[in-house]
């Protein structure tokens, strides 16, 4: 390993937050007030979170920037929170990190994605909060990290205009 990474396990690096559904009384599909309420993988599209859903009476919540992954039925749809905050159901699990910078981990998690969708093939596919808590990686210094991330992104950028 590198001089100055050190190899952690995830649950070390990030506040993992499961979410809960709400009753059809404590959310609205046609009045916006409250808070956002996102359901499952039918609100994200290509790394975009949208929903048309609110709720008044949220329990979990997720805060802007947090990065979303659907851990029941269709699993490893990733995203990042564009809101402020919104309350999260059950097929999603809000991840926040607090050692790693937040590019940083989404890009490593979607290396990750296939590996924990094997692990979740059941009769209703899903991903366990403990599989994300006990998933290992190797973690470089900060600076590091956003040098990766820049050259990740140039690199598909690259490849945007190539294509």
């Amino acid at each position: 390993m590198p001089k100055g990474w050190s190899k952690t396990l995830f649950g070390n690096i990030v506040y993992l937050l499961s979410g809960r559904d709400l009753s059809v009384a404590k959310y609205s599909d046609s009045v916006q007030k409250g808070i956002p309420y996102i359901t499952g993988a039918s609100n994200f599209c290509d790394g975009i979170i949208t929903t048309s859903r609110f709720t008044e009476f949220p329990t979990v919540i997720s805060e802007k920037k947090d990065i979303l992954i659907t851990v029941k039925g269709t699993v490893g749809e990733l995203a990042v929170n564009p809101y402020y905050k919104a309350h999260i159901a059950r097929q999603i699990m809000a991840i926040r990190p607090y050692l790693v910078n937040n590019e940083f981990l989404k890009i490593y998690l979607e290396t990750k994605i296939d590996n924990m969708k094997l692990q979740s093939q059941s009769m209703i596919p899903g991903i366990s909060r403990e599989v994300l808590l006990k998933l290992l990686i190797a973690l470089p210094p900060k600076t590091e990290q956003l040098r990766i991330t820049n050259l990740i992104k140039k690199l598909f950028q690259e490849f945007e205009e190539i294509t």
